[in-house]
């Protein structure tokens, strides 16, 4: 058999067949992306693993959450690297995913969002992986300081790493999630959508929460990602986006960002830190836009739990 067509062990053929078609499609759709002289690669894959160290460390104490982020795997790789990572990723999340094989939303889906991502945390597989020529592009584009990216970009991925460390049962909780949706075309979207929205609203305000000490153009990088998402949102294809949910992403950010900042205003990071000890404790839909509300509930007026 054809080495480029061979199944890696423990792979299904479905799987093979998605991944084989993403990377088809990345050639057209994700590209290559801007390719950084040899040396210049080099150094800037030692330095996003640098700042992914650093972040391993500082993510923790920022957070306020008693975590150990060590054991987490962390990875530099191009645009095929991601979408060979990004494959089996669904078959640790979901299981058999037999029914997705004709569904050509999901390699285009993966291809177009193998344009723009910067890192992902898999906390099926405990692994932050940053992409290099998409930090590299970011970083070139709005005249950024690399050290300070490279931190900036895995603080965001390894706060993904906490919550996941602080809420054990956080793993089977998303994917019976999307589990209905996939499985079961569950429609009301609306409680799935609330979790992710705190978990990258969590992620945003960890990431911006760094100590300027360590990450002296927090306020360049803030505008930086800001002009990204916000020319991202008015290029074309509006509707493949939208379908692919990265425009769902881009709601998720902000309306998580609003109820974190909200909460621990009012209640302060270690009562709001409560969240990640059951689900219960995360807030419904309604609250999502009312944090106070969600204090009330989860806190108390006397910031005791019930």
């Amino acid at each position: 058999m054809n080495s480029s067509h061979q199944l890696r062990s423990g792979e299904s053929a479905l799987l093979g067949a998605v991944r084989k078609a993403a990377r088809s499609l990345a050639g057209t759709i994700a590209g290559r992306g801007p390719a950084a002289p040899l040396g210049t690669a080099r150094q800037m894959n030692a330095d996003l693993i640098e700042g992914a160290q650093r972040a391993v460390r500082l993510v923790p104490r920022v957070a306020h959450l008693d975590v150990d982020l060590s054991g987490v795997a962390l990875g530099a790789v191009s645009r095929e690297g991601w979408l060979d990572e990004a494959a089996p990723g669904i078959e640790r999340m979901f299981g058999d995913v037999s029914e997705l094989g004709s569904n050509p939303v999901i390699p285009v889906g993966f291809s177009f969002v193998a344009r723009s991502i910067l890192g992902q945390y898999e906390p099926y597989a405990k692994r932050l992986t940053l992409v290099a020529p998409n930090i590299y592009a970011f970083e070139a584009e709005y005249d950024l300081n690399r050290r300070d990216v490279s931190l900036w970009v895995a603080a965001h991925e390894l706060t993904h790493a906490a919550q996941f460390e602080a809420a054990p049962w956080l793993k089977e909780e998303l994917r019976g999630f999307i589990g209905k949706v996939v499985n079961d075309g569950a429609s009301d979207l609306a409680p799935i959508n609330a979790l992710m929205s705190v978990l990258e609203g969590h992620a945003e305000y960890v990431m911006n929460e760094l100590p300027s000490a360590e990450l002296p153009t927090r306020r360049q990088l803030e505008r930086a990602i800001a002009a990204k998402r916000e020319a991202k949102a008015k290029k074309k294809g509006a509707r493949l986006r939208e379908a692919t949910g990265i425009a769902q992403k881009a709601r998720q950010y902000s309306q998580g960002k609003e109820f974190v900042r909200g909460a621990i205003e009012a209640a302060g990071v270690e009562n709001f830190n409560r969240i990640w000890h059951s689900r219960e404790n995360f807030p419904t839909p309604a609250e999502l836009a009312a944090p106070e509300e969600w204090v009330r509930r989860v806190i108390g007026e006397a910031g005791e739990e019930r």
